[in-house]
């Protein structure tokens, strides 16, 4: 049985890979926080300058309508493109702002598939499941951020003083997505 109750870590941040956006930013015109992909393992090189252009117009924009136009448009125009997976990310997290389940499952999802170690993102898909009466969904995205969590090594988008702390909030999210689930 499922009891609907508010997702704890949504309370304040979300926090998925190196994304992290406030809920206070939720008006019109709200900013984004730079996503630092020299940070990140990139899964190929783009193919062209113009790809990597459309990668620097996704991330440089700072209002999320800005950003998640330049992600989609990224997605149009490179749908093989090297940046795609963090692509979904981003317009996972804009649609989870947005209040837009449907886009946050859609986009998630394809990330996932995508960046297999995305441990935050499967916790907060996890608790966004359970929220949605998903308990199946919970379950499998919890159980396998859960099993990740443990051996994780703070990823270099963190800073070590701060990894214990995302990575027990990553943590309470499964948790609660599989708790939810049961």
């Amino acid at each position: 049985m499922i009891r609907r109750l508010p997702s704890l870590a949504f309370c304040s941040t979300i926090v998925l890979s190196s994304l992290s956006i406030s809920l206070a930013q939720q008006a019109p015109g709200a900013v984004f926080r730079e996503m630092d992909i020299n940070q990140r393992t990139v899964l190929a090189e783009p193919a062209s300058d113009k790809e990597r252009m459309a990668w620097e117009k996704v991330n440089a924009a700072v209002d999320l309508n800005a950003k998640a136009k330049a992600a989609g448009d990224y997605l149009k125009e490179f749908p093989e493109g090297a940046f795609v997976p963090y692509c979904h990310e981003i317009l996972a997290v804009i649609a989870r702002q947005k209040k837009d389940s449907k886009g946050f499952f859609e986009h998630g999802e394809k990330a996932v598939s995508a960046l297999p170690d995305s441990v935050a993102l499967m916790a907060n898909l996890s608790a966004a499941y359970a929220d949605d009466m998903k308990p199946e969904l919970a379950l499998a995205r919890g159980k396998r951020a859960l099993d990740l969590l443990p051996m994780m090594e703070c990823p270099p988008e963190y800073l070590p003083e701060t990894w214990p702390e995302r990575r027990s909030l990553m943590m309470v999210e499964a948790h609660y997505g599989v708790g939810t689930a049961y």
